[in-house]
């Protein structure tokens, strides 16, 4: 189930792409109703996203759960290259490398010594299919009831919380959440309550959009004494 909520966090925090938009829908017009707000912002999250090729980002993730005794911080860095490419690397309080090229995932716990690998098979392929033009919330819109609390002021962010139309959906994924930069149309929290009541929550800075990223980024180049396991299944 981590290894899912790590798609899901992908797959909503690229939805959109820091561009100068001009003429696009405004979700700020106050004039429009609730409902018309709500897909003015769909529709500008996805027309912005059509400019993404790459992104970096500084993050924070702390996670909860009821077996652990206090809250789990950890920090690092993120890549993404489309179409189907994420780096996401930890560097405190433990080092660990997950990568995700196409339909491969390679998991490095470099304390450990320890390496997983896996294929994400067609889970991979639903989620990065949220990651091209057509996808962002319009889709998720079909799973999930969107409920946005609109900025009071030019700082704040648009929050909004999904939470799951249907049953199969809610077994998996009981709560979703994130908070959308007023400006730039660029997810800065993410927040996933699994059925369980544990939760991960993704704090992002230092937005980088479309500069290179070297290609040795999406590989995991693994010492030969690590103990590299092939995992099956999702």
């Amino acid at each position: 189930m981590r290894a899912k909520l790590l798609f899901l966090a992908v797959s909503a925090l690229v939805v959109s792409a820091s561009l100068v938009a001009q003429g696009l829908p405004d979700p700020t017009d106050e004039s429009q109703s609730a409902t018309d707000r709500l897909l003015a912002l769909v529709e500008r999250m996805k027309l912005e996203q059509k400019g993404i090729e790459t992104l970096q980002a500084s993050f924070s993730q702390t996670t909860r759960s009821e077996l652990l005794l206090e809250d789990e911080e950890s920090k690092g860095y993120f890549y993404y290259q489309a179409p189907d490419k994420v780096r996401w690397e930890y560097s405190e309080p433990t080092p660990k490398v997950v990568v995700i090229n196409g339909v491969n995932l390679v998991t490095w716990y470099k304390d450990l010594g320890r390496a997983e690998r896996r294929r994400v098979g067609r889970y991979s392929d639903a989620v990065f299919k949220y990651l091209g033009a057509s996808g962002s919330l319009e889709t998720l819109m079909d799973y999930f009831a969107l409920i946005v609390r609109w900025p009071e002021s030019q700082d704040d962010p648009y929050r909004v919380r999904l939470e799951p139309r249907y049953a199969r959906v809610e077994k998996r994924l009981k709560e979703m959440s994130l908070a959308v930069h007023g400006d730039l149309y660029v997810p800065v929290e993410l927040r996933y309550v699994e059925p369980s009541g544990d939760s991960s929550e993704y704090l992002f800075t230092g937005f980088r959009f479309n500069e290179e990223i070297p290609e040795d980024r999406f590989s995991v180049d693994l010492p030969p004494d690590v103990d590299v396991r092939v995992v099956s299944g999702g």
